[in-house]
């Protein structure tokens, strides 16, 4: 029993070092509403859960039993919607959102795998809706934050070197992105606005 405890400690503090190295650099800015100098804080009441909610959810939950289907892959998007609405779902949060002639990417992940590897980690269930290679020139990128399936690296330099499209994204991405040669993303603080166009 103790020997158990043991080797689930070790493990949880192995998972959380390599955490922490793997993470992207932490925020610095100045203090406001919503930002105490070192971490985010959720409005109203809403209280973030730690590492230590993550690993009680990990050992105690009981895992559904997940229904495979390997879906087909839909139809190549067109280049363009010039007049009206057209939202794509390619998988997870990865959505290509078509408006008055612009094409913009929402948490683009292509890859095998929600990881910084390409040999460990989440390993994908069904093909993206949409085939990297039938998107039509992409004008805009949003990253709504910095997890691994949301911020796919290897997809993100795909998608830079192909198309160069705008990026904007939460506060402490942007560099990041430069440590990996993704350049110009605008970073935005909570209720901030840009004009695309």
């Amino acid at each position: 029993m103790v020997e158990a405890l043991l080797y689930t400690l070790v493990v949880m503090l192995v998972i959380a070092g390599v955490g922490y190295f793997l993470s992207a650099p932490k925020y610095k800015g100045p203090v406001s509403d919503h930002f105490d100098g070192k971490r985010f804080i959720n409005p109203g009441k809403l209280k973030a859960k730690g590492l230590p909610s993550v690993f009680k959810w990990l050992f105690t939950r009981q895992a559904a039993k997940w229904a495979y289907v390997n879906a087909p892959v839909g139809d190549k998007p067109p280049g363009r919607i010039s007049n009206g609405l057209r939202i794509t779902f390619i998988n997870h949060s990865t959505f290509l959102i078509q408006v008055d002639g612009l094409n913009i990417l929402t948490d683009p992940i292509w890859g095998e795998r929600a990881s910084p590897f390409s040999w460990a980690g989440p390993k994908r269930k069904r093909p993206p809706g949409t085939r990297f290679d039938d998107l039509p020139q992409i004008d805009c990128v949003l990253l709504s934050h910095n997890h691994y399936d949301h911020l796919h690296v290897s997809t993100l330099k795909r998608v830079y070197e192909k198309f160069h499209p705008k990026i904007f994204t939460v506060l402490g991405v942007k560099t990041f992105l430069e440590k990996k040669k993704i350049h110009g993303a605008t970073e935005m603080d909570w209720w901030h606005e840009q004009q695309l166009g």
